[in-house]
């Protein structure tokens, strides 16, 4: 089933002209409003098939069976920031919970204006690494989802290698994003880079 939003059931963001509202400001009234917001659901999914050996080795890391292809996709399905916004916060809901003993300083990003926290684990006994994260707000929260989906299931050396700017900016996030929370996105990028450079030379 397709859930469609229409213009006229979002009059509860403003009181008026939409075309007079800032993308921050549409931002603000989503992330305040977030437990009120329906999840955004695309509408279609890129088909992709794997063979049985790729499977193993190169199948994606995916929340709640959502890969970073199905984001990619889902941000070409919608046409207007204030829905990419709602997917955002709805990819944020998927974050699996960290344990209490990860909400730590040693855990937490610097350079976030929000709270964030990121570890690593290791894969059973093999080298990929499986990123965690939480957020004490919305938006970021499914952020740091992104991040996940971009880096988790790889080993430190694919993790060095990886353009994650590009994927950024093929999603438009760094034009989208007020500077602080864009800021805050390439300190947990640089976070996550860290930590396989660790784990590389471990």
């Amino acid at each position: 089933m397709v859930l469609i939003i229409y213009r006229s059931c979002l009059s509860c963001f403003c009181t008026y002209p939409q075309s007079h509202r800032s993308e921050n400001a549409v931002r603000i009234d989503i992330e305040e409003q977030a437990g009120q917001i329906l999840p955004y659901k695309p509408a279609m999914k890129r088909h992709m098939t794997y063979s049985a050996e790729s499977i193993k080795d190169s199948a994606p890391f995916t929340l709640d069976g959502t890969s970073l292809i199905d984001v990619e996709d889902g941000f070409e399905l919608m046409d207007e920031w204030e829905d990419r916004y709602r997917y955002i916060i709805e990819l944020g809901r998927k974050l699996p919970p960290l344990s209490q003993d990860a909400y730590t300083d040693d855990n937490k990003v610097r350079g976030c204006t929000s709270q964030v926290w990121l570890v690593a684990e290791k894969e059973g006994s093999g080298a990929r690494l499986t990123f965690r994260g939480d957020s004490d707000a919305h938006i970021v929260k499914g952020l740091v989802a992104i991040m996940l989906l971009i880096f988790s299931g790889k080993t430190p050396a694919e993790i060095l290698e990886i353009d994650a700017r590009a994927t950024l900016e093929k999603l438009g996030l760094r034009q989208h994003l007020s500077p602080m929370r864009a800021n805050g996105l390439f300190s947990m990028l640089e976070r996550i880079k860290d930590m396989a450079r660790a784990e590389k030379t471990a």
